[in-house]
């Protein structure tokens, strides 16, 4: 009976803690509003995410915590919520010049980050001048970049020792590009785009499988402790056309490795 009491207070507290971080998520997309409204699709992403890191971690209060390519900062100012000193580092968001993630009216955004105390930094984490964290996040970045092996190093670098490095990004090997490439269609990003911004194009590069990602991460000098293979995606809306896509999403349940989004996470080693 002591035993049934105890499970019962834990999965309150789990359930606690999901709360916790869905409410923290849900302020950050109302505060960061209109900017946030694009980015409806990511939140179930986003906030597997936080729980995953903010699991790992432990308590989160005092933890600097890093997100590389943090566009408007909502993982950020989330993370903020929960006790964190969270902070970002993005360029394309700054940049005029960029086709896809450029913020037109960036000072309204940047007056919202004044209001919350959010450090949201304007460059490329390549060169800039950071200190050591507790965590490093990278959601939905790897797969922009043209060398994946720099932008871990880089993270690997500014990671402290036993600190964690988290990796989020879409899967290449999901169902539906299997069946795609099976009958004669491009698993990639779409064509007219990358024709037509050439060297401008800042898309998805590449994307990876899971064991592309472990492998990358450990030649890298990291420690795996733990891969996820979910689908994060918002579920499609019932119409014919939209048939394949939903058929592919209730196969990839049984197959390993083809559902939509992987995630990494690695330890420094001390």
């Amino acid at each position: 009976m002591e035993q049934e009491i105890q499970a019962t207070t834990q999965d309150v507290r789990e359930w606690q803690n999901k709360n916790f971080y869905k409410q923290a998520l849900d302020y950050a997309y109302d505060v960061l509003k209109p900017f946030s409204e694009r980015f409806t699709v990511d939140k179930k992403r986003l906030l597997f995410s936080i729980e995953l890191v903010s699991k790992a971690v432990g308590d989160l209060r005092g933890k600097r915590i890093l997100d590389m390519g943090s566009g408007i900062g909502l993982t950020c100012l989330a993370f903020k919520k929960l006790g964190a000193e969270a902070q970002g580092i993005d360029k394309y968001i700054f940049d005029p010049a960029d086709p896809l993630f450029h913020i037109a009216d960036v000072n309204h955004l940047q007056d919202i980050w004044k209001r919350e105390g959010l450090a949201i930094q304007a460059g490329d984490f390549f060169i800039a001048d950071l200190s050591s964290y507790d965590v490093i996040m990278s959601d939905a970045t790897i797969e922009h970049l043209r060398n994946p092996k720099e932008f871990i190093l880089r993270m690997n670098d500014v990671v402290r020792p036993g600190g964690f490095v988290f990796i989020g990004t879409p899967n290449l090997s999901t169902m539906l590009r299997r069946i795609r490439f099976v009958f004669g269609r491009s698993p990639l990003w779409t064509l007219r785009d990358y024709y037509d911004l050439g060297e401008s194009f800042t898309g998805h590069w590449r994307e990876y499988t899971l064991q592309e990602l472990k492998q990358m991460c450990e030649w890298s000098g990291l420690q795996v402790v733990g891969m996820w293979n979910k689908n994060m995606l918002a579920p499609f809306k019932w119409r014919w056309e939209k048939m394949p896509r939903f058929i592919a999403r209730l196969l990839s349940v049984c197959v390993p490795g083809s559902r939509d989004s992987n995630f990494l996470l690695c330890k420094r080693p001390l």
